[in-house]
């Protein structure tokens, strides 16, 4: 699994619009780290469907609480421990930083705006931000798991895609 977080401040948005914002304050849609999930449900059921149930990480089940459009498109999962949010996962190409990268953008992209990122696998691939936060690309492609690392991702970079932004 790769995993992108990126820190976000949340206004008013209308789920009616196609693209929204990553504001860059580890918080999105007026949900910050850490809130109580529960709240979190409350505040995001007014505008969207939320659906519980679990993430896989390797070796754990992990209660998520997943937002979707009236679509039944998956745009944000929330991860919970001990009842608060741990991780924001950003799913949805809807969502874009106020640079415009986005899932479905490349490393490349990201490489352009944020510079070099600091390459580490877990699940899968990622690409590490830390300034504003901690903001983490999960990345996929041909060849890129087992192959791309800090010192040679430009050679990947065009062919690594954010597949999941995650902010923690």
């Amino acid at each position: 699994m790769m995993v992108l977080l990126v820190g976000c401040n949340s206004k008013s948005i209308d789920p009616s619009i196609e693209e929204y914002l990553i504001p860059g304050d580890s918080s999105i849609e007026g949900i910050k780290l850490w809130d109580d999930i529960l709240e979190a449900e409350k505040i995001l059921s007014k505008r969207f469907v939320c659906e519980k149930g679990t993430l896989s990480e390797e070796f754990e089940k992990i209660p998520t609480l997943f937002v979707k459009n009236k679509k039944g498109e998956t745009l944000l999962e929330f991860p919970a421990n001990d009842e608060k949010v741990y991780i924001i996962r950003i799913i949805s190409p809807k969502y874009k930083t106020k640079e415009g990268v986005h899932v479905g953008s490349t490393l490349a992209d990201a490489v352009k705006v944020y510079g070099a990122p600091e390459i580490a696998y877990g699940e899968g691939v990622c690409a590490i931000y830390e300034k504003q936060g901690r903001m983490t690309f999960g990345l996929s492609g041909n060849d890129v798991y087992g192959n791309i690392n800090s010192s040679n991702y430009m050679k990947y970079a065009d062919r690594a895609i954010i597949e999941v932004i995650q902010l923690h």
